[in-house]
């Protein structure tokens, strides 16, 4: 991280408030030391060096009245990022009662405008300058909000919503990017508390919408009417009128200048120059920037579900306590909305405090977030659910604060705009499958609250390692292998769906042996990748040239498997296909990928490997969810070709980005000496093979849980629904398991970390399953914790292995392959073993407990489980 100094002459000086800086101090009072985002050499050295010269005048500058304007103009933008994407919710019950159309299709017409006005928006600021983006957004939101409150039917409602959707997704790009361009470094914290802005919007709308929903809108769908149904249509009219009212205040009143750091990254220091001039007068200051004074630096180096369908859930939720009337449902709104806004204060505080930092409150931030979010599915009346909402909306504008602050900061101005665009895009994108998801999941359950907490908490838990290792090819490469992860071993760990669809299809159970074979299939698929680790690990060591060509392979091999097993209906061809060669396409694609690990990461390595191997549990989350529909709707063959395409779309784009660190010529030059001489002091090491065992063990018994839940689950006589929210339960504490152990092994001793993680496992799995397991709160519990606690031992291979191979990433690929089949041996042996320990039941004459009654876990299905939950213990 490069430093430089900042003059300081302006009063308004404040040296503890920096946030695109680590380090400040302050010499002899004239002085500001500033520690550059960017090393040197990371951007253009000639537009770095004339940046700094732009800060260091802007700094002279100050804090002045512009900028307190520009705080106002610019947070409009917020405000109207906040309104808008809301009102698809919140006009969604009197919208539907008139027109009658499937809900989520408005929110996904509103989220396909915000996608493209984030990507044209974003984009063009850097090519066509910041100010025809910052004026032309909110009048093209005023005008078309206004147009959509005269909707005579869907189709045009939605056409006008999608459209007001393209100017408000460049909002937050393009004012963020305005605002941190014109405003001094040490007062960069204010980008965080505009967020202040985006609470007002919701306050404002709700505020809103609650008289005028809950006074003028259709009781019900029957006979409803325009005339009978305008709330929602005044709602949008004042809306409208309000944003044109914003956009007259930006044009007319405010006078944007243009970003002297945007004007030099394309060549025109002189107006750069002149903005610095008018800023300095604006302010009542003076500048002493010359146009030579940026020449003379030319010369010297040139040599990435929720508020969208928040008051449709209240409502619903409501309606199931008995009090889910319009005028509840937006009062309630209108109180998440006022908690909301002291967050957006408390952020701007929290990113300064030492040792927390940006980091540290997102990741805090976003694990409250998750956490009051899985509180809400414990509600059983509408008042506890409004107070579990209340600390999740607290908590999640404080973490969208800093998420929207951190975003722009890290980009260099000349290219910010189009960073800021790759950000809000991926987000866009994410909000169109929101919906989506919405048209064919069940949202009367609690799964996708699951879903949503554990991918937030992952999300912030994520930024931890953003200091550590900033470059774009690290980065690149944990996203991608967390996709890998998530996509190869979702398919097996998922299979049960599609087992349950064969077992309950004629054509596939009358067949010989389809009882005993098709269960196979999941446990081969995992199984196999599971073991191939001592075989492909040393080929792809000896020759890291054919990593790539091997993951190529691999994905091309998942593919064929899966669209060819989509044309027989041969149960020993399924088995063949869509057991054994999708394995060995999936070991092909996924041991060269996380071979490349090491090589990125080294002090976060444990983390880094969390983060990678929370891809499964994810990966378990989603597809359970996504298949029945398909399966439901077009059958298992059609589903499987359905998958193999996405699973290819989604693969290939990333494979360019699953590369090493370091050249393979000098990869291949650490690696294996020839046969017989090679590094074998590993193989000596008592303690590996300690902790091999201890790893076989661990395997065998972390899978007997996850197979045998659903069965539990059927004997307590709950229903499918109930037992797929159990393993949803698991899976999502197994993300959260995976990410704190793998935190942890980069901390503490991997010893103390493992045999903790095995001790608390134990005593979970005896006392959570085997004695309180009797009723669905205690299989909840256990599921949660089990996954929390019991998945997080992989997190902790690198702990064991970072000492035995230090500086060598061949070596800790070897280590990896070894752990990886010694696990594969206790899955294998798990199923088998754990169905005679059950089966033992019928024959044996003794018994720890007496089965009269399910008193205890250990009485379910009679005492069937007894032996099999005390021998997983």
């Amino acid at each position: 991280m490069a430093s430089y100094e900042v003059d300081i002459t302006s009063k308004d000086f404040s040296p503890s408030r920096d946030l695109s800086v680590t380090n400040l101090s302050v010499g002899h009072g004239q002085k500001l030391t500033l520690d550059d985002l960017y090393e040197d050499g990371t951007v253009d050295q000639v537009y770095q060096a004339k940046a700094r010269i732009l800060n260091n005048s802007i700094q002279e500058i100050g804090m002045g009245k512009y900028q307190i304007y520009l705080f106002c103009c610019a947070g409009f933008g917020w405000f109207a990022d906040s309104v808008w994407p809301l009102i698809t919710g919140l006009i969604l019950t009197p919208v539907i009662n008139e027109f009658k159309f499937d809900g989520p299709f408005l929110s996904l017409a509103a989220n396909i405008g915000l996608f493209v006005g984030a990507v044209i928006w974003s984009f063009g600021c850097d090519i066509w300058g910041r100010r025809w983006s910052f004026n032309l957004t909110l009048l093209i939101a005023g005008v078309f909000g206004l147009a959509a409150g005269g909707s005579q039917n869907f189709v045009t409602l939605a056409s006008l919503i999608a459209t007001l959707g393209v100017g408000v997704g460049g909002n937050l790009p393009v004012d963020s990017a305005v605002f941190l361009d014109l405003v001094p470094g040490t007062h960069q914290y204010l980008l965080t508390v505009m967020s202040v802005w985006w609470c007002l919007g919701q306050l404002v709308v709700s505020l809103l919408a609650w008289p005028l929903i809950a006074n003028f809108s259709c009781a019900s769908s029957t006979n409803c009417t325009r005339s009978e149904n305008m709330g929602w249509r005044y709602l949008l009219f004042i809306l409208g009128a309000l944003t044109l009212l914003l956009w007259g205040i930006r044009f007319f009143v405010f006078k944007l200048f243009e970003s002297p750091r945007f004007l030099v990254g394309i060549g025109k220091d002189a107006e750069a120059v002149e903005v610095i001039r008018m800023l300095a007068e604006y302010n009542s200051k003076t500048s002493n920037l010359t146009v030579d004074q940026l020449k003379a630096w030319f010369f010297n180096v040139s040599l990435d579900l929720s508020m969208g369908f928040l008051p449709f859930l209240l409502e619903s939720r409501g309606n199931a306590y008995g009090d889910g009337s319009l005028y509840i449902t937006y009062r309630n709104t209108f109180i998440l909305s006022v908690i909301g806004v002291p967050g957006a204060f408390l952020a701007g505080w929290a990113v300064e405090l030492p040792y927390i930092g940006r980091k540290g409150t997102l990741a805090i931030s976003s694990g409250l977030t998750g956490a009051f979010l899985f509180a809400t599915t414990t509600a059983r009346s509408s008042n506890a659910l409004l107070g579990w909402n209340c600390g999740y909306t607290f908590f999640s504008n404080i973490m969208y604060g800093v998420l929207y602050a951190i975003s722009p900061e890290v980009f260099p101005a000349k290219d910010r705009g189009t960073g800021n665009g790759l950000v809000f895009s991926a987000t866009r994108v994410f909000s169109i499958l929101a919906p989506i998801i919405a048209l064919y999941a069940n949202l009367e359950t609690a799964t996708p609250v699951y879903i949503s907490g554990a991918l937030i908490i992952l999300a912030g838990q994520l930024s931890r390692l953003w200091a550590d290792h900033r470059g774009f090819g690290a980065w690149s490469f944990l996203t991608a292998a967390f996709f890998v992860e998530a996509i190869v071993w979702g398919f097996p760990t998922s299979f049960g769906v599609f087992l349950d669809a064969y077992l309950n299809d004629t054509k596939y159970a009358s067949q010989p042996k389809a009882s005993s074979l098709l269960p196979l299939i999941g446990p081969v698929s995992t199984g196999i990748i599971y073991c191939s680790g001592p075989f492909i690990t040393p080929v792809i060591t000896r020759y890291p040239y054919h990593k790539r060509t091997s993951m190529y392979v691999g994905t091309i091999l998942c593919w064929t498997s899966l669209f060819a097993a989509s044309y027989t209906t041969q149960v020993i061809k399924l088995v063949a296909l869509q057991g054994a060669l999708y394995a060995i396409g999936g070991s092909l694609l996924y041991i060269p990928c996380i071979s490349y690990l090491s090589e990125w990461f080294h002090h976060k390595r444990g983390f880094a490997n969390g983060v990678v191997f929370a891809g499964t549990a994810v990966g378990g989350i989603l597809l359970p969810l996504i298949l029945p529909p398909s399966i439901s709707s077009y059958g298992p063959p059609k589903t499987l070709r359905i998958l193999s395409i996405a699973i290819a779309l989604l693969i290939v784009p990333l494979l360019p980005l699953i590369k090493g660190r370091l050249p393979e010529s000098r990869i291949r030059a650490m690696g294996p000496t020839p046969r017989g001489r090679g590094n074998a002091e590993w193989t000596k090491s008592i303690s590996f093979w300690i902790l091999v065992l201890a790893n076989t063990f661990q395997g065998f018994g972390y899978f007997v849980p996850i197979v045998w839940l659903p069965t539990f689950a059927s004997d307590l006589n709950l229903n499918s629904s109930t037992s797929s929210i159990a393993l949803a339960l698991l899976n999502c504490g197994s993300v959260i398991g995976r990410l704190a152990t793998g935190y942890l092994s980069d901390k503490i001793n991997p010893w103390f970390l493992g045999l903790s993680i095995l001790a608390s496992t134990s005593a979970a799995t005896f006392i959570l399953w085997g004695v309180l397991s009797y009723d669905l709160a205690g299989l909840l519990s256990f599921s949660l914790a089990y996954g929390i606690l019991a998945s997080g031992w992989t997190s902790t291979w690198n702990g064991f292995t970072k000492p035995l191979s230090p500086n060598d990433p061949n070596l800790s690929t070897t280590l990896f392959g070894v752990l990886l089949f010694s696990r594969g041996i206790g899955n294998i042996f798990s199923t088998p073993i754990s169905s005679a320990l059950t089966s033992l039941h019928s024959n044996s004459t003794t018994s720890s407990f007496t089965h009269t009654s399910n008193h205890l876990g250990f009485d379910v299905g009679g005492g069937k489980f007894e032996k099999m939950i005390v021998d997983t213990t």
